[in-house]
């Protein structure tokens, strides 16, 4: 895999981390391993590595890796966790891609030994089925800005060497602290998943949040109090999509689809999003997009979101 160009700007500590990886395993799969530690690591968010230690990320990249290189195309590997501190659960882990029904045969399998399944998390999809229950279609969340960022990411993989298969899980990695919000909000709500996530993601027809969050993400300079100023709007900004999402999930009382639930809320509260357009046109439109900048603008959608939130109440 030649994937050592696909990735550029990686800091002196990921350097190390890929070369205590590579220096694990025996000398002829040591390139190919170190080229696939960068390709994943590199795309991982920063809480991605809160609480991980170098051993962690060592056994981690090597049993992934080791997945790959023992998939064949008329066998589907998946990887098993097994973590101390959980009790007796368990996590198993697919590539949807592979091919839709292995949720299904999984859980028909581990259900057959006896095993309780608690919940499927499915990111970045939303999985249709049919009336008996198996999975039909797979379909994504994502919209706008961020769509085009997850496919210009697998594109860009691709055209690195990476197996379309490993290069879409990359490509996932980039959306995996939306997907904890998601899954968050629904615990919260008692809300299926899935509703949730359509609901999370096609906000992003209203309000553009992934370009915020960049503009957020590059504003901040060298200055340590900038930058944690940066990361309180940041936190500000998550909290007014969620606000958002929790007004549309808000409508069901009628028994409304989710489509329908986001029909009514654009036609409740039009000229609340019609004034977050808006402030996000006002900011694209500014000569110098600077943390002041910044600050004012997502202030104001958070307050505009609040006032929405609290209308559904």
């Amino acid at each position: 895999m030649e994937l050592e160009a696909s990735v550029e700007g990686t800091s002196e500590l990921l350097e190390g981390i890929f070369e205590l990886i590579a220096s694990s395993a025996e000398p002829e799969r040591a390139p190919r391993l170190r080229s696939f530690a960068r390709a994943l690591l590199c795309q991982a968010p920063a809480d991605f590595f809160v609480g991980r230690t170098d051993a962690d990320l060592v056994e981690l990249v090597s049993s992934q890796f080791g997945l790959l290189e023992s998939s064949r195309p008329d066998q589907i590997a998946v990887p098993v966790s097994l973590r101390p501190g959980y009790g007796h659960s368990g996590a198993v882990g697919v590539v949807i891609s592979d091919r839709p029904f292995i949720v299904d045969t999984l859980g028909q399998y581990l259900t057959a030994k006896g095993f309780e399944i608690r919940r499927e998390l499915h990111p970045i999809i939303v999985v249709e089925r049919d009336d008996a229950g198996s999975i039909k279609t797979i379909g994504e969340w994502t919209h706008g800005s961020q769509q085009r960022a997850l496919h210009e990411t697998l594109e860009e993989l691709k055209g690195a060497g990476v197996p379309s298969e490993l290069a879409q899980r990359l490509a996932a990695l980039q959306f995996l602290g939306e997907q904890m919000e998601v899954t968050r909000i629904a615990h919260y709500l008692g809300r299926p998943v899935a509703d949730v996530g359509r609901v999370y993601f096609a906000l992003a027809h209203e309000f553009d949040f992934a370009v915020m969050f960049d503009l957020l993400e590059m504003a901040p300079g060298e200055d340590a109090w900038e930058q944690r100023a940066a990361q309180g709007l940041m936190q500000d900004l998550g909290q007014a999509r969620r606000n958002l999402t929790l007004a549309v999930l808000a409508g069901d009382a009628e028994g409304r689809s989710i489509e329908e639930q986001i029909d009514v809320f654009r036609s409740r509260h039009g000229l609340r999003l019609k004034a977050l357009h808006g402030v996000l046109e006002e900011l694209l439109a500014s000569e110098n997009i600077n943390l002041a900048a910044l600050t004012v603008a997502t202030r104001e959608t958070l307050r505009q979101s609040r006032v929405i939130r609290e209308s559904c109440r």
